[in-house]
């Protein structure tokens, strides 16, 4: 029969606030939240190469590529954590990362696409 492991007595520290990056610090208000570097991209306040771009996604080139043709596939919407995304959105990703997928193998040389 394994150890019994001890309880942990612990209290946490009440002085310390914890928050999530999308909620807004008490001194910044939620309508002057920064967007994500991928939305600025977009929306042409930071260089980037788009590739792609619909209602629901975007698609641009990285930085450091890992090979020729790597490219990311972006949600317009800011999704902190990939289980939040509505399923029609995520749907909608799969079937533009098809199209990309199939537009890269034609211009690209390669075994495999992975997404």
């Amino acid at each position: 029969m394994p150890a019994e492991l001890p309880h942990n007595t612990a209290q946490p520290d009440e002085s310390v606030e914890f928050m999530t990056l999308h909620e807004p610090t008490p001194h910044e208000p939620e309508s002057e939240q920064m967007s994500s570097i991928f939305s600025r991209i977009v929306n042409g306040e930071l260089p980037g190469h788009v590739l792609w771009q619909d209602d629901f996604c975007y698609s641009i080139l990285t930085l450091k590529p890992l090979r020729e043709g790597h490219v990311l596939l972006i949600p317009r919407a800011e999704i902190d954590n990939w289980d939040e995304m509505p399923e029609t959105v995520t749907a909608h990703l799969f079937i533009t990362g098809q199209k990309i997928s199939r537009i890269l193998r034609s211009l690209f040389p390669c075994q495999k696409i992975g997404m």
